[in-house]
């Protein structure tokens, strides 16, 4: 029983990573990536290959796992990892009709080396620029289901650790799909950050709050400017995230009556759209920065990072 029930953990994980990643069209979150445990690549390799063998062996593949010295338990979260070698060996699989998948484990100066080599079709030299752009799907791919999402999500998680992937194929000899992953540094924590969001508009209001939560940050709400300097005389900010188009006293005005009021937390400017001079002018009054709405998570995220980061230093 207990075989069948880590069989069945195995493909539900697997799963999951093929649904978020064609739910989150290639959206990854870089600052999701934490140092929280250690975990083990050759565990995570052998449970890729377990789960994906059934299928290589019914298209007569020989599917292995080759430990070329990989270094040890590593920081972080499996997660990431496990989907990366479980969409390079799921492809490698699906487009191969003949001889062998090999996933191959090495390290190489601490950091993780991982290949993914196949005897399938090999890929045509002028669609390697675009490889990983998502949509696209080489001319093997016709005619096979899928979304032409994959090596997108996968391009985009492998630079969500720092890392980088390279593909060696020429067409009719197969081709090999190579990463190397840096050891992760723990991100700063979040949780203890306090964040004044300044946004009329209620429903942009509430996707911005829904984004910091989850982000694990203190959230306070203001509408407009006026409630925005009440709520920062009275509270300790790490930082601001100020609406530029706000009815009666706009973005501008407010970050500058913050600064009369002696509020020096730093801030960053929301806009739905941006030109050379509304940048400038924002950079001029003390934002430093302006993003465009929608703001996505990872941004956004990626900008909570580094105002915590300050926040430590100073």
């Amino acid at each position: 029983m207990a075989t069948e029930a880590n069989t069945i953990a195995r493909a539900g994980r697997g799963l999951l990573g093929q649904v978020e990643e064609i739910l989150g069209g290639g959206n990854v979150d870089p600052i999701s990536v934490v140092a929280t445990g250690r975990w083990d690549p050759r565990a995570v390799a052998h449970e890729v290959v377990e789960l994906l063998a059934p299928t290589a062996r019914a298209k007569g593949l020989d599917l292995r796992l080759v430990d070329a010295g990989s270094s040890g338990s590593r920081s972080g979260d499996a997660t990431p990892f496990r989907r990366i070698l479980t969409n390079l060996v799921g492809n490698a699989v699906k487009f191969s009709g003949r001889g062998s998948v090999v996933v191959t484990l090495g390290s190489h100066r601490g950091s993780l080396v991982a290949s993914v080599r196949d005897d399938g079709p090999g890929l045509e030299p002028d669609s390697l620029d675009t490889l990983f752009d998502p949509g696209v799907r080489g001319a093997a791919a016709t005619g096979v289901e899928g979304h032409g999402l994959g090596l997108a999500n996968v391009r985009d998680l492998v630079a969500s650790l720092g890392g980088t992937i390279t593909v060696d194929s020429r067409p009719g000899d197969g081709a090999t799909f190579i990463i190397r992953l840096p050891e992760v540094v723990a991100a700063p924590r979040l949780d203890a950050m306090r964040v004044l969001l300044v946004e009329d508009c209620p429903d942009n209001r509430r996707l911005l709050h829904h984004h910091l939560r989850a982000a694990g940050v203190e959230v306070l709400l203001a509408s407009d400017g006026l409630i925005a300097e009440s709520i920062a005389r009275a509270a300790r900010l790490d930082l601001i995230l100020l609406d530029l188009a706000m009815p009666g006293r706009d973005g501008i005005e407010t970050l500058r009556a913050l600064r009369s009021c002696g509020v020096n937390a730093p801030a960053i400017a929301l806009t739905a759209s941006i030109d050379a001079a509304t940048a400038e002018k924002s950079l001029e009054a003390g934002f430093l920065r302006v993003l465009t709405k929608p703001v996505d998570p990872s941004t956004l995220r990626r900008e909570l990072r580094a105002a915590c980061s300050g926040r430590a230093a100073a």
